[in-house]
């Protein structure tokens, strides 16, 4: 069964440039075909001072609906692809 498009949930990334773990979990997503906002850190203070309040101190966050984590998590994307509520992916150019 298919989550209807108004309840799946809004998928972002946090990341910062040139982070191996952000970069891996990005690719991950792209290839379960997931839709995500990326969202660098560096360049938006109110993002990172949201994440710090939430005890997050390294990229990248993820944050999907109620759900969140820090680090690459491949099981954790994997879970997310497959509960049938992750966006499906737009085209992305990098």
């Amino acid at each position: 069964m298919t989550t209807p498009v108004s309840e799946r949930l809004q998928v972002r990334v946090y990341g910062t440039p040139g982070c191996g773990p952000c970069y891996s979990t990005c690719q991950a997503m792209d290839k379960a075909g997931m839709d995500y906002e990326y969202i660098d850190v560096l360049a938006d203070p109110e993002s990172r001072k949201m994440l710090q309040a939430m005890g997050y101190l390294s990229a990248p966050v993820v944050i999907a609906g109620t759900d969140h984590w820090s680090g690459f998590r491949p099981e954790r994307i994997r879970a997310l692809a497959t509960s049938g509520q992750a966006p499906a992916a737009k085209l992305r150019t990098w």
